[in-house]
């Protein structure tokens, strides 16, 4: 029998815990117990399947495999119960808490830089997007025939919408040489040449060019 020196056990069980640098792990615990199929899946031409599991039952599931480069995932279930998205990279662990369709929190459990990226994206326009959904309701239970009303609205979910967009440019632009930042100027709505070619020209247009994202801005851009 092997046995481990005191000092060096440490760095073993730190070794040991450690995610191998190709390999992933997904978990995922459900709100309640599903019967279905779960499939993680990414966006390349279109929706492609990675994996996928069948769930009796169950509240919890798993999905682990290799990967060489992050990508954006995407898990769905059949039937349309849930549904989630979140940024996966070689060596990381994450844990994902789904309560609905549209109702989910991803933690990092390990390594995955790029997903926090992202959430300290999301926090950063958290007030923007409330005013977005603020706006949207009065939109819906507005006097139509109020023309003043109307035209003042419009002209405020405009401004809204414009702040937004610089935001997520500012961040890009903060933050150009990650997948974030790729993924974010496929999201953005914005057609003048000037500022997509400001973006084009700080963000990595090599290490993400596989990203759907990246492909999505990159049309717009020519």
């Amino acid at each position: 029998m092997k046995t481990i020196h005191p000092y060096l056990l440490p760095a073993v069980l730190a070794l040991a815990a450690c995610q191998p640098d190709t390999e992933y792990s997904i978990t995922a615990d459900l709100a309640q117990p599903f019967t279905g199929k779960v499939y993680l899946s990414c966006m390349q031409d279109h929706l492609t399947y990675i994996d996928s599991l069948a769930l009796d039952g169950s509240s919890t599931f798993q999905f682990k495999g290799t990967m060489e480069r992050p990508d954006e995932y995407r898990i769905l279930t059949s039937p349309r119960q849930y549904d989630a998205s979140l940024i996966v990279e070689p060596g990381s662990s994450y844990r994902l808490t789904l309560t609905d369709r549209s109702d989910y929190r991803v933690e990092v459990l390990q390594g995955g830089a790029e997903q926090k990226l992202m959430d300290a994206y999301q926090e950063s326009i958290a007030d923007l997007r409330s005013k977005d959904i603020e706006l949207g309701e009065a939109y819906q239970h507005l006097d139509r025939a109020n023309a003043a009303q109307a035209d003042s609205l419009q002209k405020l979910m405009s401004a809204n919408f414009e702040a937004r967009e610089q935001a997520t440019i500012a961040f890009i632009k903060e933050h150009a040489k990650t997948f974030t930042a790729a993924q974010l100027a496929g999201d953005l709505l914005l057609y003048t040449y000037p500022d997509l070619e400001g973006i084009y020209n700080v963000i990595d247009t090599v290490s993400y060019a596989h990203s759907y994202g990246y492909r999505r801005f990159k049309e717009k851009y020519e």
